[in-house]
C-alpha cells in the first residue's frame, strides 16, 4: 500500500504523455486485465521467474506470461497502461 500514491499520481499524469492521452481500453479489455487478479500467484511466478534468467521484462513477454500461463489475452493498449502506471523506466 505505500507505493498507492505514486501509481495514481502516474495515472493522473496520463493526460500529459502524448502516446497514451487518448488510450482508452473497453470494459471487456479491462475485464480481460482484471482476470490476471484470480491467477496471480502462477502469473507472478512466471513474471519473477522470467526475470531471475533473462534480466528485464518486456511488454510482449508480460502479454505471452499472460496469455500462457493464465489464458488471459491483453490488448498492446492495455499493456502500454500497465507499464505507464507500474514500471519505473517507461
Amino acid at each position: 500500500m505505500k507505493y498507492i500514491d505514486k501509481f495514481l499520481d502516474q495515472a493522473d499524469e496520463l493526460s500529459n504523455e502524448p502516446s497514451l492521452r487518448d488510450n482508452s481500453i473497453t470494459f471487456d479489455k479491462f475485464k480481460n486485465f482484471a482476470m490476471l487478479r484470480r491467477k496471480l500467484e502462477p502469473f507472478a511466478i512466471a513474471l519473477f521467474s522470467y526475470g531471475k534468467v533473462n534480466g528485464l521484462l518486456s511488454k510482449q513477454d508480460f502479454k505471452r506470461a499472460a496469455h500462457q500461463v493464465c489464458g488471459v489475452s491483453l490488448s498492446d493498449r492495455v499493456v502500454d497502461l500497465v507499464f505507464y502506471i507500474f514500471d519505473e523506466g517507461w
